[in-house]
């Protein structure tokens, strides 16, 4: 009986001491704002904003973009703009790991990203085609955020969205079935949505 107490203490003084907070060496920034380096290869830059609750735990997005070029267009234009919503579980958490402190955390976000693009193009036979497109694309990720020395944020998510486009040629139709990539601004269907941001916190 007595050895029984003597374990039964050792674990929960383990259990105690497993569960102590370590005490942060710095604040997790409320606010961070973000850019999102492989966006670059759409020929689009796109700068955005995080704000968190009090808790840590949920957050709000806004995204804004403008694009300044396509490779399947002589002349390209478009603007964009991303609504989200996150939850984190956990949520941004003051870690110790030897010498290195950072928060971390998990989430998974709901967002809408809507998109204005306007293009001309002209093909091999000297046809001048014009395209003018307005989407908009409900997405569902999941993402990882932690900080890096403390000042800058690193947010790695995938996910999925869906893209409904409206279309408008006003030199003549083209052919509605024909198959572009998931990169051209008239593509409509399933579409994957993966990403990497790098922020810091004001």
């Amino acid at each position: 009986m007595k050895y029984t107490i003597i374990i039964m203490g050792l674990l929960m003084t383990t259990l105690v001491a497993a569960q102590e907070q370590i005490e942060p060496t710095f604040s997790m920034p409320r606010a961070t704002v973000k850019m999102a380096p492989m966006k670059f290869f759409e020929r689009n830059f796109e700068l955005g904003v995080e704000l968190f609750d009090k808790s840590y735990k949920r957050s709000l997005n806004l995204d804004v973009g403008f694009k300044s070029g396509d490779e399947d267009f002589d002349e390209a234009r478009g603007y964009n703009v991303e609504l989200g919503f996150r939850r984190y579980a956990p949520f941004m958490k003051f870690h110790q790991k030897g010498d290195r402190s950072f928060y971390r955390g998990i989430y998974y976000s709901l967002s809408v990203r809507a998109q204005y693009f306007k293009g001309k193009e002209i093909d091999a036979n000297d046809y001048y085609r014009e395209q003018k497109t307005t989407s908009i694309a409900p997405a569902f990720t999941l993402g990882w955020q932690r900080t890096l020395w403390e000042a800058l944020v690193l947010d790695i998510y995938v996910g999925g969205a869906v893209r409904f486009a409206e279309n408008e040629y006003p030199y003549g139709e083209i052919d509605q079935h024909q198959d572009v990539s998931i990169f051209n601004p008239r593509y409509e269907g399933i579409m994957p949505k993966i990403g990497v941001k790098i922020g810091i916190g004001l």
